[in-house]
């Protein structure tokens, strides 16, 4: 089954929708911490997701969308959370830390 006919998917979507409506401004300032926790380096490099319009619920949905595709094996890998616990969607495209199952 393709991921654009599934339950995940069209959440995924709505949520989007959701989230457009604000902007990258409004969204820092209702999580000041957003700078921190969305960010990764690694290797020297800085990756800064807290520039794109995702939160922790779209992280939740596109694991949702992960796990219902049972594409969750080929994103396997060591858990690796942030000094305040959150799991991130690392480099290599996995998620880590606290709700990665």
């Amino acid at each position: 089954m393709s991921p654009t006919q599934t339950a995940a998917w069209a959440t995924l979507t709505s949520h989007h929708r959701d989230l457009k409506k604000h902007s990258l401004e409004q969204l820092r300032q209702a999580d000041p911490t957003r700078p921190d926790r969305y960010r990764m380096c690694t290797c020297q490099i800085e990756l800064d997701y807290s520039r794109h319009h995702i939160t922790d619920e779209t992280l939740m949905l596109f694991e949702q969308l992960l796990n219902e595709q049972a594409w969750r094996a080929g994103f396997a890998g060591p858990r690796a959370a942030g000094p305040d616990g959150r799991w991130r969607l690392g480099a290599a495209g996995r998620f880590h830390g606290q709700g990665a199952g």
